[in-house]
């Protein structure tokens, strides 16, 4: 049984770290302006984009980077403040406006089929966009949350754009799956750390060395 449970964590050591480390992430691409910087950066897993933010837990304040690859139309990134799905997001939109190529950042309440551009729930400040030479879309903002906020239902997107609006994005699969629950601090559970069981510390030691030894053998062979 011991055989089994370490032989299950070499295994598992070996499916995360080679999809880390040998497929690559994309939270260093694009570059970002060096004007941008952000604490925070997760590789979302749709659509080949990616989020960079920063939130201050005191003031509710959440600054956002968000980038995809959609040079001829649409993209996104919002909050929904209820679900995990498109209509109802409070989002940033930004596309390349055809009559003079500039790119076109707005914010969007989407509640209809048609969303026009216009007021959101949240107060957004300091809304930027642009595109990037291998025609990556990146969206800047801040927002202020509600006092209180630890996790957000993050909704993004892409589609065509038509005489200068927005249009319906595919119902491809990745685009139905461009959601997830975004957790945006880290906290620490005092005084419920129930410690070590007893007669487990040899083992989890084990485990942890098994574990360790596996990344190290990857990240060589990620190298080479």
């Amino acid at each position: 049984m011991a055989g089994l449970s370490y032989y299950l964590s070499f295994l598992l050591a070996t499916v995360v770290f080679s999809s880390v480390c040998c497929v690559g992430d994309r939270c260093g691409k694009p570059t970002l302006p060096a004007s941008r910087t952000f604490v925070n950066c997760t590789d979302l897993p749709t659509l080949g984009a990616t989020l960079h933010w920063t939130y201050d837990p005191v003031t509710a304040n959440l600054s956002v980077g968000f980038s995809a690859s959609n040079p001829d139309g649409w993209v996104a990134w919002g909050i929904n403040p209820t679900k995990l799905a498109m209509e109802g997001t409070q989002a940033l939109v930004a596309f390349r406006n055809a009559t003079n190529m500039v790119m076109t950042p707005n914010t969007y309440n989407i509640s209809t089929d048609k969303p026009t551009p216009g007021r959101i729930a949240y107060n957004v400040t300091d809304l930027a966009s642009e595109i990037d030479s291998e025609n990556v879309t990146m969206i800047f903002g801040s927002m202020i949350l509600p006092v209180g906020t630890v996790n957000i239902n993050s909704i993004w997107q892409s589609g065509t754009v038509v005489d200068n609006e927005i249009s319906s994005h595919p119902l491809k699969p990745a685009n139905k799956k461009a959601t997830m629950i975004l957790r945006l601090t880290q906290t620490t559970d005092k005084g419920n750390n129930t410690g070590t069981p007893p007669g487990k510390s040899a083992g989890n030691e084990l485990h942890l060395g098994v574990v360790l030894s596996t990344l190290f053998f990857l990240g060589l062979c990620c190298l080479i």
